[in-house]
This record gives C-alpha cells, structure tokens and sequence, in this order.
C-alpha cells in the first residue's frame, strides 16, 4: 500500500465522521442528550452501534414531561 492510498484513506474517514458527527449530536440534542456523546462515532466500526444503542435504551430527557 502506497502512502497516497492511506492519505486517501484518512481523508475519506474524516470527511465521512463530519458528516455522521454533525447530525448525530443535532438528533442528541433535540432529543436532550449532550451532543457530546456524538463523539462516540469517532470510534471505528462500533460507535455508530453505541450511539444507536444510547438513543434506543436511555430514557430520553425531553420524553419526562410528556
């Protein structure tokens, strides 16, 4: 593997967390969680699966009112 391939790579990566990080933390926050917990995607291959599980089995902070 050329250096060019793992550049490429790494470019793709961030770009492709940009775009999932930036959403992610805006549905957290509606929903009332501290969009910080969008950092969880930062982590290859298993942090989609823990934000996913974070909105599915947390109590949703927003929902104690309704």
């Amino acid at each position: 593997m050329h250096l060019i391939d793992l550049v490429r790579a790494d470019r793709q990566y961030y770009i492709t967390v940009a775009l999932l990080v930036i959403p992610v933390a805006q549905i957290l926050r509606r929903a009332g969680f501290k969009p910080f917990w969008a950092a969880l995607l930062l982590i290859p291959d298993v942090g989609i699966v823990l934000c996913t599980l974070l909105l599915a089995l947390r109590k949703w902070p927003q929902a104690k009112g309704a």
